[in-house]
């Protein structure tokens, strides 16, 4: 690998600042319910109106592993969810839920947002190697495909 083709000061330094941007400075604490349908979603928002509690209806979620936690989701970026659910979550303040269900490819959603801390996103010369290795990975990578779309590979 010559010099030319390892990533470079500016190179790790974009890729830190869409990496920044990307997680942003807040982690949240979510609870959630899903169901099959909108219908269902509704009727429960309806319940929680009438003061039901979160807890006890997302033991009744169809994600399993969230339904035993009474519909937590645990800390987490905006980052790792489906951007319908990161929409509806950026609108609510904590203690509030969605009024309007939520579709995702897994169902019909209703979010609850529990807490939000702040995070210290690591500075960039304690991730700078870090980066620079995970761009020197991708670009072998890249590379090894570009080779095997065009091997002509013959069998005998």
């Amino acid at each position: 690998m010559t010099e030319q083709e390892k990533p470079n000061d500016a190179q790790i330094l974009d890729e830190y600042d869409r990496e920044r941007k990307l997680h942003g400075d807040r982690e949240y604490r979510v609870r959630h319910i899903v169901v099959g349908t909108e219908g269902q979603a509704r009727e429960l928002i309806a319940r929680l109106d009438k003061g039901e509690d979160f807890s006890e209806l997302a033991k009744g979620s169809i994600d399993p592993r969230s339904a035993a936690r009474g519909g937590d989701l645990g800390w987490g970026s905006l980052t790792t969810a489906n951007q319908a659910f990161i929409d509806a979550m950026r609108d609510l303040r904590v203690g509030d839920y969605t009024s309007v269900p939520v579709q995702t490819p897994m169902g019909w959603h209703v979010i609850r947002l529990d807490e939000v801390r702040m995070i210290r996103f690591p500075e960039f010369d304690e991730v700078k190697a870090k980066i620079a290795k995970e761009l020197l990975e991708r670009h072998l990578k890249a590379y090894v495909e570009s080779l095997k779309a065009s091997a002509a590979v013959v069998r005998y």
